[in-house]
């Protein structure tokens, strides 16, 4: 798996965490209407490192967005996928290696009072 295929590795350890929540690369689910909540994530960047040698590895920023209609449940997912993510390291699946990843700054939002949104920013440092 190449550093650009993280988001699989992102959906496979969002699923481990939260089973019963809906969780989509990119877009809403066509029922987001219907539910209480449900995760949306996407590939903010990725910045291969270059050296005289080629690619040493890749710097990727990741945001997973969690949509709920209740402030509290939203928090308490969002802390899940903080404790899923934040400096984890190691090999997964024998083809992507995690050498760092952080947490970066971001705000929580709201869309009206409707549905409130926990975004989170992770920076992977990756093989």
């Amino acid at each position: 798996m190449g550093a650009i295929q993280i988001g699989k590795f992102i959906n496979a350890e969002l699923l481990k965490v939260l089973p019963n929540i809906s969780i989509n690369p990119i877009l809403e689910p066509e029922n987001a209407d219907t539910v209480d909540s449900y995760i949306v994530y996407r590939r903010i960047s990725l910045t291969p490192d270059y050296t005289k040698d080629g690619i040493v590895g890749n710097d990727i920023v990741e945001e997973i967005n969690i949509m709920s209609k209740a402030y509290t449940t939203g928090v308490d997912i969002a802390q899940l996928v903080r404790d899923c993510f934040e400096l984890k390291t190691g090999s997964y699946s024998n083809t992507i290696t995690i050498y760092q990843c952080e947490l970066l700054p971001v705000p929580e939002e709201s869309t009206d009072g409707v549905i409130y949104i926990q975004s989170l920013q992770f920076e992977f440092l990756t093989n």
